[in-house]
């Protein structure tokens, strides 16, 4: 695998909400980003939950939507 750093996501306004002590909504907006041009934009719906084990953080459900694309423009 190459590493291209020209190719990146960015995550932003990131929205957080406990449901419990081991679970956790977030909702946040993305932009892709090739050789500095901004390709597509769009959002995801996550929900996080805790391992009772390791205590760590893993998504178990993420919802992927696209907002805007360089190519297509916006999204009906």
């Amino acid at each position: 695998m190459v590493c291209d750093d020209s190719r990146h996501q960015q995550e932003s306004n990131v929205h957080i909400k406990m449901l419990d002590d081991n679970t956790a909504e977030n909702e946040s907006y993305w932009t892709a980003v090739l050789g500095g041009e901004i390709v597509s934009t769009g959002s995801h719906e996550d929900v996080l939950v805790r391992c009772e084990f390791t205590k760590r953080w893993r998504f178990h459900k993420r919802v992927v939507r696209h907002h805007w694309t360089k190519d297509g423009g916006f999204e009906q």
